[in-house]
């Protein structure tokens, strides 16, 4: 039991913390106040809850509270305490139940990925989940220079996480709230039963592999988000943080992540059968977060016989590219003069503003057009709107983001992109007969080029058993 004296109409208590050194409420415990505890009789037993004998539990917690039914009332000060222990208010203004239930791990770990909102000139003053799906895509592979956004179930951590966030000067955790990484640095550093690692699968022979280490992560490359229930698809799912990562290079990754890289994710809670969370005896009230010697490492609301569990995902960074369906050995891009659509592939999210501009300038009506790049599944598609350009037609391509030039090359009009130097023979006699020692002006071959791209094809002559060849 405890008593903790408040002022005005609503209090925050944290369930972790209650009854420990940095307990969020004044306990009276810690503070003056006016208490009378007396026997059946009505004889005085104690004036505060030091004197109050053990068997009430006032005398400080095994351990944090444990998932149980209390019972709470608003007293006037004075307690009966009867022959077993127990203790109840002489006066109560207003009582009710509280349960605390057990916490449980789902094993998931959420992932997608992500665009930092200054890549699309976008400040936000405050990120949000929202605005990470909005700019985001249910993926795996991250991009290089993305953002992965893990998110993990935060039941029975919230107190702690909270904590550290007082004590970092964030104020009360609240939902939708994004904090700097050193609050959950700190609780993983406690040694609090609960455990995160993000570490790379599959580094080269004889190096090392690079793990994801919060205490040297700026602000601006991990964010601490804290879920706002009304922003999660289940509106009763459990309470969730996500760590926001950026994979552009940054000190946070102990190695350098680099395109090709593989990443495992580990969340814990760290349990052992047959052992048990309990708080370290030298103190009373006991230190929050300081375990007695074989107890460290223990998720405090584990019972003796639960083991650890563990939520898994992976990850990988994906190269950064935007590969076009049909080019030259030069590079120049291939489009088909009846469809007038230039495709390919790219890593990139759709969430980019790309657009392309045709101008043709050499022509006697001069030519240009304006399309839009549009990505779907990791595929994009320019409409570049061709009708009446012949193949054989050179083109100005220039690929922009906003006002960033991004791309700049040739595009090449063609009948086929599969055959574009497309060679045909328009009249070519089946036989001829020539005159010995005369000359051959009766072979006559009519060949073009109808696909709109140089290119270079063999005839073959057939005399009589043997032949001739030329280009």
């Amino acid at each position: 039991m405890d008593v903790v004296k408040i002022t005005g109409s609503a209090t925050t208590i944290n369930t972790r913390t209650i009854g420990t050194d940095a307990t969020n409420v004044d306990s009276c415990a810690n503070t003056t106040c006016d208490l009378e505890f007396r026997d059946e009789n009505g004889n005085l037993v104690a004036e505060n809850l030091s004197e109050l004998a053990g068997a009430t539990g006032a005398r400080g917690l095994a351990r944090p509270l444990v998932p149980q039914r209390y019972r709470l009332a608003i007293t006037n000060g004075t307690f009966v305490v009867d022959d077993s222990g127990v203790v109840t208010p002489t006066e109560v203004a207003d009582q009710a139940d509280l349960v605390l239930e057990k916490p449980t791990l789902h094993d998931e770990v959420e992932v997608f990925t992500s665009i930092d909102p200054s890549a699309l000139d976008e400040e936000p003053e405050t990120e949000s989940l929202a605005a990470l799906r909005k700019n985001g895509l249910d993926r795996t592979a991250v991009t290089k220079g993305n953002r992965v956004v893990l998110g993990f179930e935060s039941t029975g951590i919230w107190g702690a996480l909270s904590h550290f966030a007082a004590e970092n000067s964030a104020g009360p955790l609240e939902s939708g709230q994004t904090v700097d990484t050193e609050v959950l640095t700190d609780l993983l550093e406690e040694e609090d039963g609960v455990s995160l690692r993000v570490r790379q699968t599959n580094p080269g022979r004889n190096e090392p592999a690079a793990e994801l280490d919060l205490s040297r992560a700026d602000p601006e490359d991990v964010t601490l988000l804290m879920a706002d229930a009304t922003e999660l698809e289940a509106p009763d799912a459990p309470g969730r943080f996500y760590l926001v990562i950026d994979t552009s290079d940054g000190d946070h990754f102990t190695e350098p992540v680099e395109a090709g890289d593989e990443f495992a994710v580990e969340f814990a809670l760290e349990g052992a059968e047959g052992q048990r969370y309990a708080f370290a005896d030298d103190t009373e009230p006991p230190t929050a977060f300081e375990a007695a010697d074989g107890a460290s490492g223990q998720f405090p609301y584990w019972e003796t016989s639960d083991e650890s569990v563990r939520a898994e995902a992976s990850f990988t960074v994906a190269e950064r590219y935007l590969r076009y369906d049909a080019v030259t050995d030069d590079g120049e891009i291939l489009v088909e003069a009846e469809n007038g659509r230039i495709t390919g592939t790219t890593s990139l999210l759709p969430v980019r503003e790309l657009s392309a501009t045709l101008v043709n300038d050499a022509s006697d009506a001069p030519f240009r057009t304006e399309s839009p790049l549009e990505i779907s599944n990791g595929n994009f598609t320019i409409d570049a709107g061709l009708d009446g350009v012949s193949p054989g037609t050179r083109l100005n391509y220039e690929l922009y983001e906003g006002a960033t030039l991004r791309d700049s090359r040739t595009v090449v009009v063609v009948g086929d992109t599969d055959n574009p130097d497309r060679l045909v023979i328009d009249d070519a006699p089946e036989n001829v007969t020539v005159t010995e020692d005369q000359n051959l002006s009766s072979i006559r071959v009519t060949a073009r080029n109808t696909g709109g791209l140089a290119g270079e094809g063999e005839l073959t002559l057939g005399v009589d058993n043997g032949s001739a060849t030329g280009s």
